[in-house]
């Protein structure tokens, strides 16, 4: 499996258990990304319909 991890879409109570559980999930071969990335990729081709929604979505928060 290819594990995506959306950095701000993850929390802990301490910044400190956040950040090495993102570095952990990364040394073992997650793709710690951003929300908004993984919208985008799924989209894969700019200029389709569910690209026009997903980027309003996007823009408006």
């Amino acid at each position: 499996f290819l594990v995506y991890v959306p950095a701000d879409a993850v929390a802990s109570r301490k910044k400190m258990d956040w950040e090495f559980a993102l570095q952990r999930m990364s040394n073992s071969g997650a793709v710690i990304t951003t929300a908004e990335s993984i919208l985008f990729e799924w989209c894969e081709v700019a200029g389709t319909a569910e690209f026009k929604s997903i980027s309003k979505l996007v823009t408006s928060r």
